[in-house]
């Protein structure tokens, strides 16, 4: 986190609402400022940290901005995070 370089992909393990199964999302890095970073969300959870992320359309056109303080909180789960969501891999491509 670092260094970040655009296409990095960040895995984050949550628990889906109502559930105790394990899930990944993934966010593709596409910007990163002195003070920020912005990413592509996946259209969908995957269930392993692993899965491929390659086909065209894997990833959303929307962007969503994270603060270099807001990626840090990202690292530990959080008081009262009911999904417990925790960045736990950036993978290099």
């Amino acid at each position: 986190m670092a260094e970040p370089k655009v296409n990095d992909l960040y895995v984050v393990r949550f628990q889906p609402t109502g559930s105790t199964d394990t899930r990944y999302y993934f966010y593709r890095l596409y910007r990163v400022t002195p003070d920020s970073a912005y990413f592509h969300p996946a259209r969908q959870p995957v269930a392993t940290p692993d899965a491929i992320a390659t086909s065209p359309d894997f990833f959303a056109p929307k962007s969503v901005p994270y603060t270099r303080q807001e990626l840090q909180e990202l690292t530990k789960e959080q008081p009262g995070d009911q999904q417990k969501t925790v960045l736990v891999s950036i993978r290099r491509e």
